[in-house]
């Protein structure tokens, strides 16, 4: 099944006609393989992929509106495939460890993922870019960005280094 369509059929069957608050039924589903360089960053071995659950599915169909969870639907496996920036959350965060940064279309988004365990990540929860939300004094690390494509993110990842 194309990784796209998997959101879509998870809110087809578990999410669409509930109401808010309602308990949804347990699910989890892969959205996509997470690309080497963005495993590494994480802490990953080898090409780690990335899975939603009913519930954190549920929360973002909650928390945004329609035409808003429409664009997460049909984009969000290309922003955790191949983020921007990935960051070190905030401590004391209640969550996930991670966030990944980047557009879907002409809007920046964070996705939050956490770890659990040595080739899995889950998200936990997708919102538009906040930059307050990022910044260093709220305790965001950026441990990695595509920046412009050269060589040097590379080889600052593959030295294992984060790039400020």
């Amino acid at each position: 099944m194309p990784q796209r369509r998997v959101l879509h059929e998870m809110h087809e069957a578990y999410i669409q006609g509930t109401y808010k608050g309602e308990i949804v039924g347990t699910g989890r589903d892969k959205v996509c393989t997470l690309t080497r360089a963005v495993s590494k960053v994480l802490g990953l071995s080898g090409a780690g992929s990335a899975y939603i659950t009913t519930r954190a599915l549920k929360h973002v169909y909650e928390q945004r509106t329609a035409a808003e969870y429409q664009l997460i639907l049909d984009t969000l496996h290309a922003l955790v495939k191949r983020p921007a920036q990935v960051y070190r959350n905030k401590p004391g965060s209640k969550r996930g460890g991670f966030c990944l940064v980047g557009p879907l279309k002409e809007q920046e988004y964070i996705c939050i993922v956490e770890i659990v365990s040595e080739k899995e990540v889950e998200i936990v929860t997708v919102f538009e870019k906040r930059e307050r939300y990022l910044a260093s004094g709220k305790g965001c690390v950026l441990l990695w960005s595509w920046g412009d494509g050269t060589t040097s993110h590379r080889v600052a990842l593959d030295a294992g280094k984060p790039v400020y």
